[in-house]
C-alpha cells in the first residue's frame, strides 16, 4: 500500500514527485511527518538487494530541496549508496547488520 511496501514487493525504485496527488498519499502519515511539522511532498525510495536479489531493506528520501523533482542522477546516487550498504549488511555478524537488527 505504501511506497516502501511497493519497493519491496515489486523490487523496483519508486519516485513520487507530487505525493499529495498520488495514490500513495495518506494525510495521517504524510502531513506533519512524525510530528516534525514537515509535510511530505515528494519521495524517492530504492531497494537494497542481497546477492540473491532479495530485498533486505530500502532507502527513502523525501522533499528534494528547493521544490525540485528528484532526477535520474539522484536515483543513480541513491542506488549506489544502496549497493554499498548491501555489501555491509550481508553475512552473519556484520556490524551494520547487528546495528540494524536485521
Amino acid at each position: 500500500r505504501g511506497v516502501m511496501g511497493t519497493v519491496v514487493s515489486q523490487k523496483r525504485v519508486v519516485c513520487v514527485d507530487d505525493l499529495p496527488q498520488s495514490d500513495f498519499f495518506d494525510p495521517e502519515r504524510h502531513l506533519n511527518y512524525q510530528n516534525t511539522g514537515l509535510n511530505v511532498k515528494s519521495i524517492l525510495c530504492v531497494p537494497i538487494f542481497d546477492s540473491a536479489h532479495d530485498v533486505i531493506g530500502v532507502i527513502e528520501v523525501i522533499n528534494k530541496k528547493e521544490e525540485q523533482q528528484f532526477s535520474s542522477r539522484d536515483m543513480s546516487f541513491l542506488n549506489a549508496v544502496a549497493s554499498h550498504l548491501a555489501l555491509n549488511m550481508q553475512g552473519p555478524g556484520t556490524s551494520l547488520k547487528s546495528v540494524l537488527r536485521m
